[in-house]
Parts: structure tokens; sequence; C-alpha cells
């Protein structure tokens, strides 16, 4: 059986992006770094799940099927970076709360249609780069991370 497991996904827009994501609608985002906290426990894991979501980004085309993927295709909009959070359960939410905490803003509704906490999204803002800043938090939260 295969273990669930959290990552997130640290993107860059480097102008305003206007993008229709599902049913969502459309969407004006300001440029600056943008952090998804999503998660996978299928075939493949987390590795799979990222890998398909950095193909996404480079190639700027393929299967849209979840709304950060809507995202990733957008030209204007470059992943920079994926950590797998090493945990033990589906955490996806409670990080994504914590993330919020620290977050300029926090695209509601974004990636959270599954949610069990009542998340307002799992897309984060920040107009500084917040890899540092969502490291401590983690560690804080006695999570470990490792790049995917």
């Amino acid at each position: 059986m295969k273990q669930e497991a959290a990552y997130l996904l640290f993107l860059k827009a480097g102008s305003p992006v206007e993008v229709r994501v599902g049913s969502l609608g459309l969407l004006s985002l300001p440029a600056g770094y943008y952090v998804y906290a999503g998660s996978a426990g299928g075939p493949g894991g987390v590795k799979a799940r990222v890998g398909r979501h950095l193909r996404l980004a480079r190639l700027k085309a393929g299967k849209v099927k979840w709304h950060i993927d809507y995202l990733l295709t957008d030209p204007k909009v470059a992943a920079f970076e994926s950590w797998k959070i090493e945990n033990h359960g589906r955490i996806e939410c409670a990080v994504s709360k914590e993330i919020e905490k620290v977050s300029d803003l926090t695209v509601p509704g974004f990636g959270s249609s599954d949610c069990r906490l009542g998340c307002r999204g799992h897309l984060h803002y920040f107009r500084r780069d917040p890899r540092r800043a969502v490291k401590r938090l983690l560690a804080k939260l006695g999570f470990k991370t490792s790049k995917v």
C-alpha cells in the first residue's frame, strides 16, 4: 500500500497573470512567488506527481487535471523548486494552513476542493522568495523536507 505524502511546489510569476482555472473562473494573480501545497499517494507517489507538474511547467502543454495545472501551463509562470515533506499520513491541509499564516495572500479555493480542514486555499502568494521562511516554519513544526 502506497503511503500518502505531501509536497510543496515553488513558483515564480515574473509579471501579473490572468488565468482561467476550472470552476474558480478567471483569476488575476500578482507577480511574485507562490507556494502550492499538494499531496500524492497513487502509483509513483510524490515523485511521479511532482514530475508530472514539472513537465507541464516546462512544456507549457499537456492534460490539465488539477487547479495547479492551469497555472503551470501559463507562460508567465515558472516552477523552480519542489519539496517532499517527510511524514506519515495526510498533512497537506495542516501544512497549507500554517503556510497561509506567513504568506502575503492565499488564493481562495485554489487546490482545496478535497480539503478536510476547511482551508481557504492551497496556493499562497509571497512578495519575496519564501523558501527560507517556509523551511523555518516546517522545521518548527517538526517536519523534514527533501528536494524532489
